[in-house]
């Protein structure tokens, strides 16, 4: 436990600041969300997102994925 003390440190000092951020990322990843939602071959694991991490499943053969790109 005590190597971990310069990461409890680091951490503690952008709390603030990154507790501020949140309702931002949570707004990006629900424009993300509904913005990929409306094509078929994509899904998301868990569905409807709950949190502000979520899985994306792309259908596809490998060799459309790369034609896609």
């Amino acid at each position: 436990m005590f190597q971990l003390n310069p990461y409890v440190a680091s951490a503690a000092m952008r709390f603030d600041q990154a507790i501020l951020q949140i309702p931002k990322y949570s707004k990006r990843k629900s424009e993300a969300y509904h913005a990929l939602k409306i094509i078929p071959r994509i899904s998301f694991r868990p569905d409807p997102h709950k949190v502000n991490m979520f899985h994306l499943n792309i259908n596809g053969g490998v060799e459309k994925l790369n034609d896609a790109i």
